[in-house]
């Protein structure tokens, strides 16, 4: 999946700066591309955002699980925003069915090993409790419903949560 992406990247890359994309012809409406001029393949996952995050984990747990780690970029972090990128993270990982995806808005709540290990366990981690210093998100997509669930303010355990789909 991590190989599809870059290419996927790579090529939307290519055809931006070979001039086919957005000013070589394709139609923009809003700030997303129409979709009679975006072909299928690679470049039906080019989208422009108004904000920065980057995606740094992208794993497949199990046949019915998909948990995705993204950075997102403080202050751009609002409700809108958040709605942007789960919809558009949802739509370039249809499968498998669950999906997660947490959003961070500080480095330090990343553990992140280095590149060579693998994954890690915790299991005599520190047990403090939570510390609400930056905000972040999680999003959850499953088949009975679709929903995410952020931090209101930093500094507060206060949430909000966004019911996208229910049955």
């Amino acid at each position: 999946m991590e190989r599809l992406f870059i290419a996927a990247i790579s090529f939307c890359l290519g055809m931006f700066t070979a001039g086919i994309l957005p000013s070589g012809g394709a139609k923009e409406v809003g700030n997303e591309l129409s979709k009679s001029a975006v072909p299928s393949g690679p470049t039906q996952f080019c989208k422009h955002f108004q904000f920065h995050w980057l995606e740094l984990r992208n794993e497949k747990y199990s046949e019915s699980i998909r948990h995705i780690e993204v950075f997102m970029d403080a202050d751009a972090f609002s409700e809108s925003n958040l709605k942007e990128l789960f919809d558009y993270l949802s739509k370039t990982n249809p499968d498998p069915v669950g999906l997660i995806v947490v959003v961070y808005t500080d480095w330090s709540q990343f553990q992140t090993p280095s590149p060579n290990c693998p994954g890690f366990g915790c299991g005599e981690c520190n047990s403090e409790p939570p510390r609400y210093d930056h905000q972040e998100a999680t999003y959850w997509r499953r088949p009975e419903r679709e929903y995410f669930r952020y931090s209101v303010k930093p500094n507060s355990p206060d949430s909000k949560t966004v019911i996208i789909r229910s049955k």
